[in-house]
């Protein structure tokens, strides 16, 4: 095939138009076809098809192959990668073309997802062929860090993607390899683990504070010892300052259950009734806490852990009894223990 593709301003907006030479033709309509069909805000925009020129929209020049990003930033990319791709494949539109170099990494804040698609195959039919696709990034994109010496977290699920994805089956679907990819886009703070083994005492905990009485048959609880907590992880995590947030206080429900949080807390949130009982605190360093009962046992008295930290996030949701940090920057769903 042979195209020539240069970059043009019309009426003040950057294009780029491909031409189309002798032999192209064809897939320059298959392209024309699929874009407009698409009209995804994660899909490059076809402005038009005319004379055998492929217009669209000028998306950016940066790409997952330019890129400078940290492997927790890459997967952010994919994750939003393949929510696009699950949203087009339910619409039985598959990019079929999919490399390092047609994923463009934009700054434009109405794309949410930080990616846009360009030159799709146009023909493509196999949602499979898009999913080999990824894998294939992902091993491209593994072996470059290799190269550069840069340390992975997560790397085994890294690899167990590429692997998973590199002869995709039928029960595969972009949905799936959205969840798959959703726990690498945070970063596991290593000092509150290592914190949490030395000092299991001063765990934040669920106990039962027999203060305020049942209201409507409701019990009442409270987080016990989360600001001593918060506290020591900020004197061992050298990154992190002391804190000047004033004490709060938060109520929230789990189940049929009102429970009290005490402590520097941004947000605090707990199951709807019919899911497994168990509550999430943000705290002001991006520190996801999380209560979940041992072999279903009453949160009483539960120890929280510090699950992950997920910068920029600003609010917990559960939804469908899994539980998302959400902010600016997009959603993270944290998977249940």
């Amino acid at each position: 095939m042979a195209t020539r593709v240069t970059l043009n301003t019309v009426d003040g907006q950057l294009v780029v138009d491909k031409t189309a030479l002798e032999g192209d033709r064809p897939d320059r309509k298959a392209e024309a076809r699929w874009l407009a069909e698409a009209r995804h805000p994660n899909v490059v925009r076809l402005v038009s098809f005319e004379n055998a020129v492929l217009r669209t929209q000028h998306a950016g020049q940066t790409t997952l192959r330019t890129a400078t990003l940290s492997p927790s930033e890459t997967a952010a990319l994919f994750l939003g990668l393949a929510r696009t791709l699950t949203d087009l494949h339910n619409r039985d539109l598959v990019h079929g073309k999919l490399t390092l170099d047609h994923v463009i990494v934009s700054t434009d804040p109405t794309r949410a997802r930080g990616v846009v698609l360009c030159s799709p195959d146009g023909g493509a039919t196999r949602p499979q062929d898009d999913l080999r696709a990824v894998g294939g990034m992902v091993d491209r994109l593994l072996a470059r860090w290799d190269e550069q010496g840069t340390t992975v977290p997560g790397r085994d699920d890294w690899q167990r993607i590429r692997s998973r994805l590199e002869e995709p089956d039928d029960q595969i679907t972009a949905q799936r390899v959205a969840r798959w990819f959703a726990p690498l886009v945070v970063v596991a703070p290593p000092s509150n683990r290592e914190l949490a083994d030395d000092l299991s005492g001063d765990k934040p905990q669920l106990q039962n504070s027999g203060l305020l009485g049942s209201a409507g048959g409701r019990g009442v609880a409270v987080l016990m010892g989360f600001v001593a907590f918060v506290v020591g992880v900020t004197v061992w995590n050298p990154l992190n300052g002391a804190p000047t947030s004033p004490r709060a206080s938060i109520e929230l429900t789990i189940g049929h259950d009102q429970f009290e949080v005490d402590g520097l807390v941004d947000t605090a949130v707990g199951t709807p009734v019919g899911c497994p009982p168990e509550a999430a605190v943000l705290d002001h360093e991006s520190t996801v806490w999380r209560f979940v009962a041992p072999d279903d046992r009453p949160l009483d008295r539960t120890v929280g852990q510090a699950e992950a930290m997920v910068p920029g996030a600003t609010e917990l949701v559960y939804e469908d009894c899994e539980l998302w940090a959400v902010g600016p920057a997009g959603r993270t769903m944290l998977e249940r223990p």
